[in-house]
């Protein structure tokens, strides 16, 4: 309004017309703020909106980290049964190699002791063997002599039958002389006797001889069979100490790889203690990352929903602004 009046009137319209700008300057900050706080808060609807869905991925993702935790601590910690259970049988398994090293070495000290005792009884043998042969030939000398006593017997028989009868021939000779041959025929009568005589003993002795012969041949024989026995047996116990040393180096071998076996259990042993410790590790950090990944998880869902909060606020923020941009304008400056 435009006027030249100075009364009160003229004031009025001047104060009209100064409350009249301030209030088309206040109305049109008001609609320059409900447009600049529309164009914001659809903005914000639009981050917010963007971040909700960022955060619904991150839950999700969240949630499968959380479950696939879980799942780890769980695989873990089976991993962790799993291996005491190994430790147990690692366990059992390297005493009973401890036992079967300690029983290889019973054993291989008594295939020692039964070596010893092999060569022992190989030399026994080796001895006995050879006072057989010994008496063996000892006996056929023996056989031999007496077969020359017998020869000899035979002679000493011979000369007492011819002893006897140049005798005989003698008495007959001392009867014809008569007188003068009676000593002679006593003489020839004693010669006669003593042939006699010496030929039972030559029957006597040839018996004996005989007997001795008889004897010789059941030892030679006897002897010869032991001597084929003990040769025999020799031979084999030979045998017998060639095997057991066979057993000996055989047995040695293989108690040096039970050994071998028995400190690599004992070894493996001590790893699986420490993998186990590792396990162990592996099962607390893997609860604890469960338990955080569920945790994050919690807060990421929380952090979801506020910015859900924000962004109906934002959203409800805008349409009021357009609201009061649309009451705004229906002012006319």
């Amino acid at each position: 309004m435009v006027t030249s009046s100075q009364d009160e009137v003229g004031e009025l319209v001047h104060a009209i017309n100064q409350t009249s700008d301030h209030l088309r300057h206040t109305i049109q900050n008001v609609s320059h703020a409900a447009g600049e706080v529309s164009s914001r808060s659809e903005e914000l609807t639009q981050a917010s909106d963007e971040v909700k869905e960022g955060s619904v991925q991150v839950a999700v993702t969240m949630e499968e980290l959380a479950r696939g935790a879980d799942t780890q601590a769980n695989i873990a910690h089976d991993l962790d049964q799993v291996m005491e259970d190994f430790i147990i049988k690692m366990e059992q398994a390297n005493e009973a190699g401890e036992q079967v090293a300690h029983a290889s070495n019973e054993v291989l000290e008594m295939t020692s002791k039964g070596r010893h005792f092999m060569e022992s009884s190989i030399q026994q043998m080796s001895s006995i063997h050879s006072l057989v042969k010994e008496s063996v030939e000892k006996v056929q000398g023996f056989d031999k002599q007496s077969q020359e006593v017998s020869k000899l017997v035979d002679v000493i028989q011979s000369i007492a039958q011819q002893t006897n009868l140049l005798a005989l021939n003698a008495e007959i000779e001392a009867a014809r002389a008569g007188e003068h041959g009676k000593g002679f025929a006593v003489v020839a009568d004693e010669v006669r006797k003593l042939a006699e005589q010496v030929s039972e003993s030559v029957t006597d002795i040839t018996t004996i001889v005989g007997n001795i012969q008889n004897e010789a041949k059941g030892m030679v024989h006897s002897l010869e069979t032991g001597y084929r026995q003990v040769e025999e047996g020799s031979n084999q116990i030979k045998v017998t100490g060639e095997t057991f040393e066979q057993i000996n180096e055989a047995v040695t071998t293989t108690v040096e790889k039970i050994g071998r076996v028995s400190r690599r259990l004992a070894s493996m042993s001590e790893n699986s203690k420490g993998m186990n410790a590792s396990i162990e590790t592996i099962v607390s950090v893997s609860e604890q990352a469960a338990a955080g990944a569920e945790q994050t998880s919690a807060s990421v869902q929380q952090t979801a929903t506020s910015v859900e909060e924000i962004a109906e606020s934002a959203h409800s923020l805008s349409l009021l602004a357009e609201q009061l941009y649309h009451q705004v304008s229906k002012f006319k400056l």
